[in-house]
């Protein structure tokens, strides 16, 4: 707190020393965001002040999000900290009106945390929302008059560019380097990154949109740019890149953060949900912002977006429980660990109070499937190439070994085929017939000869008998059929980190879900005719049971919703 009885000059100062010492109070105070609560924004502003930053903070639309890491955490780091501050700081400490046993490391932290010469670049979906980003920071330095009393020494003079793309401060010890990015620039998802240099933060914020979700296309080349970014990055430091926040809310999991959670590991996910029980600090059940969303506006909330985008974008959550014909907790979870002798083993996750144990992985029965995408199935948000490898256990349980789906060029396609079959000793692989007769013969016999590796065709059926004795070709009713029995009779394995077709399972049967692909089911669905196993009489007659009960749900008038089990209503 700052004495009221001190004079003006000594509570300005106090109030620019308390600004340098905590992004919280520099927001609220200092740029005018009133309504940040300490006990939401004060933990994340603590957690976005370290050096290093590989984050991924994902929080409820309309909590501030963008508020505290992309307008506040910006302009924070490029404060003057300046030798005047480092002797204000030591004298109050001598008058022990700021205690800190490590003082001259304090000051130190600041040095380090405040840089009028870093370079940072704000990256949005588009150049639109990119630029409101920027209109937001510029009005702090054109209009706040609070900011403009406390840090006059940045404010930008005639000679430093001042575009909507980029601001370029006033730097107190001289010029910037002579690179030619500003301060902050702002760009949207395929702006150019070529001669592009900055040393500073790199900050992705809600870089996924509708137009991403409801185009595949559209979401690989946003995952395809941010990886990219990596190239924008100048840095001296030998062991670490650039900061480098993603901000946002889930839309689904095909999305960017999922590809960040199965593909870049070194970035740290926080996640939260407008209900609680995402972490300690937020208890099941109650709002973690109650003084902007109250359980009542979140109700009505779900009531207008519907179920899966409320649990997208409020609970970042891309599942709908109530929605979805495949439940996640059907779902059992493995790893792979290699020994002293080089063998490969299946160590299975406890659930529910049960202990597998650990199978080699060569006394698994394996065969790979694959559906390729055709022209006539395009239109229906059926894009992807797709390749599983799946093994079988003696105990009859399988077990998703690979899991591979893209748009691609059939050249890329095959040559991926030939990579994973090389990988797991394969020299057959399963095609629906039509595929199997067409291209996939012509293609297989192909590079068979130019790579090396003999590979066949083992044709695959995609008629499914339904209750009354007829056979339905039906994508839906196959993959239902099919996985359903397998997945609730527990025994279908995955490893964790298979996020699209974790995806994929998930949202099956949801009515106009984000992007509702099944390319790795309709591929796995396949995978027991080549991986027929016998049961034992009690497994069998449960499994003719559950096949029973689905078939006749099959038959009967269906709408979303439901499962397994369930009456389904037209």
């Amino acid at each position: 707190m700052v004495p009221p009885t001190l004079s003006e000059g000594e509570q300005a100062w106090r109030h620019r020393l308390n600004g340098y010492g905590s992004l919280f109070y520099f927001a609220k105070n200092h740029l005018k965001r009133r309504r940040l609560t300490p006990h939401l924004h004060y933990p994340i502003a603590c957690s976005l002040e370290q050096h290093h930053l590989k984050d991924v903070k994902e929080y409820p639309r309309d909590h501030f999000k963008t508020t505290l890491a992309v307008e506040s955490m910006p302009i924070w780091r490029v404060l003057p900290w300046c030798r005047q501050d480092e002797e204000k700081l030591r004298a109050l400490h001598l008058l022990n009106e700021f205690i800190c046993p490590v003082i001259e490391e304090f000051i130190s932290w600041m040095r380090l945390m405040h840089n009028p010469h870093l370079r940072n670049l704000l990256v949005s979906e588009n150049s639109t929302n990119a630029n409101k980003i920027g209109t937001r920071i510029r009005r702090h330095f054109e209009s706040n008059a609070i900011f403009r009393q406390m840090y006059p020494e940045i404010l930008p003079t005639t000679k430093e560019k001042w575009t909507d793309s980029s601001l370029q401060i006033h730097i107190p010890s001289g010029q910037p380097e002579p690179h030619g990015e500003g301060t902050f620039d702002f760009i949207g998802v395929g702006g150019a990154l070529q001669s592009r240099h900055y040393n500073g933060l790199l900050i992705q914020d809600d870089l996924v949109g509708r137009k991403a979700i409801e185009s595949p296309s559209i979401m690989d080349k946003t995952i395809d740019y941010h990886q990219l970014l990596v190239g924008v990055f100048d840095n001296d430091d030998a062991d670490h890149e650039a900061d480098e926040l993603v901000i946002g809310n889930r839309w689904g999991f095909s999305d960017l953060n999922s590809h960040i959670r199965e593909h870049e590991p070194w970035f740290r996910v926080e996640s939260h949900s407008a209900l609680g029980g995402c972490c300690q600090l937020h208890p099941a059940g109650v709002p973690i912002f109650p003084e902007e969303f109250s359980v009542a506006k979140l109700e009505k909330l779900k009531r207008r977006l519907g179920s899966y985008k409320f649990s997208c974008q409020f609970l970042n959550n891309p599942i709908s429980p109530e929605d979805a014909d495949f439940r996640e907790e059907w779902l059992n979870y493995y790893s792979i660990y290699t020994d002293e002798a080089h063998e490969q083993w299946i160590r299975h996750e406890v659930k529910d109070g049960v202990v597998r144990k650990d199978i080699p992985v060569a006394m698994l029965r394996k065969a790979m499937t694959t559906d390729p995408t055709h022209s006539q199935n395009a239109n229906s948000g059926r894009c992807r190439h797709a390749i599983t490898v799946n093994g079988i256990s003696e105990a009859g349980n399988y077990y998703l070994l690979e899991a591979w789906a893209k748009t691609c060029t059939y050249e890329e396609y095959f040559r991926k085929l030939y990579e994973v079959a090389r990988r797991w000793n394969l020299h057959v692989v399963g095609f629906e017939t039509s595929a199997g007769q067409g291209m996939g013969a012509y293609h297989l016999k192909f590079y068979s000869q130019l790579l090396g590796w003999r590979m066949r065709i083992e044709e695959l059926h995609g008629e499914v008998e339904l209750e009354d004795g007829s056979a339905s070709t039906k994508k839906k009713w196959r993959i239902q059929s099919v996985i359903q029995p397998i997945a609730e009779f527990g025994r279908l394995f995955i490893q964790r980190n298979m996020m699209d077709f974790k995806s994929e399972f998930s949202q099956f049967g949801v009515a106009k879900t984000m992007r509702g692909t099944v390319d790795l089911l309709d591929s796995w669905a396949y995978c027991p005719q080549m991986l027929r196993h016998s049961l034992n009489g009690k497994s069998r007659r449960q499994l003719q049971r559950l096949q029973s009960e689905l078939q006749r749900a099959i038959v009967a008038p269906y709408s979303v919703g439901g499962g397994f089990g369930r009456t389904y209503h037209a």
